[in-house]
């Protein structure tokens, strides 16, 4: 379940990509909204984000935060691989789909 902030933004992205593609006939661009759902990117590793080794006490809720991401580290649905398959499919399409929702 995505949180509802994420919801509105995911939202609001995909509405205005597909409103902007009504625009774009005339020079015929083509637009596609990606509505991903849950998939499992390494965003979270120690390769994509930085911890910093000074701790202060102030920012000891985020920290907490931040081990709770560790724990959904590489447990999260879908599968990226497959993710990415389907949208280089996509792109090859003669039409483009007004939105794709993807993931679980």
């Amino acid at each position: 379940m995505l949180e509802p902030a994420v919801t509105i933004i995911l939202t609001t992205l995909s509405r205005k990509a597909f409103s902007g593609n009504k625009s774009n006939i005339f020079f015929n661009i083509q637009v596609t909204a990606i509505c991903p759902g849950g998939v499992r990117p390494d965003f979270l590793d120690q390769t994509s984000m930085k911890r910093p080794a000074k701790q202060i006490e102030d920012y000891d809720v985020v920290r907490q935060t931040m081990s709770g991401f560790d724990r959904l580290n590489h447990n999260q649905s879908g599968d990226l691989a497959k993710v990415a398959q389907v949208i280089i499919a996509v792109t090859q399409m003669e039409q483009a789909l007004g939105r794709l929702y993807l993931g679980v």
